[in-house]
């Protein structure tokens, strides 16, 4: 089986041919752009992103597990304080 792959490169031998792909902010800054790449920020950034991401995972599971519960419980015709709140515990 053939693949077709349709790509297209582009030969820059200039700096300032960069600039009609690139506006001067994506850039970086050895090619005459103004965009700055720390790869110490983007490793700090992601270790403190990915345990939120499981948090936020873990919540959103323990949350459609709550309402498919609450779809299958008899609610009383009478719903007190008392009730919502030994559901609750």
């Amino acid at each position: 089986m053939k693949y077709a792959t349709k790509f297209w490169a582009i030969l820059l031998t200039e700096e300032s041919s960069l600039k009609q792909y690139l506006s001067k902010d994506q850039a970086p800054a050895s090619c005459g752009g103004t965009c700055t790449h720390d790869q110490l920020e983007w490793v700090e950034f992601f270790k403190q992103l990915e345990p939120f991401i499981a948090v936020c995972t873990t919540a959103g599971q323990s949350l459609l597990k709550t309402l498919s519960y609450l779809r299958n419980e008899e609610i009383p015709q009478q719903i007190t304080r008392r009730f919502l709140n030994h559901q609750c515990r």
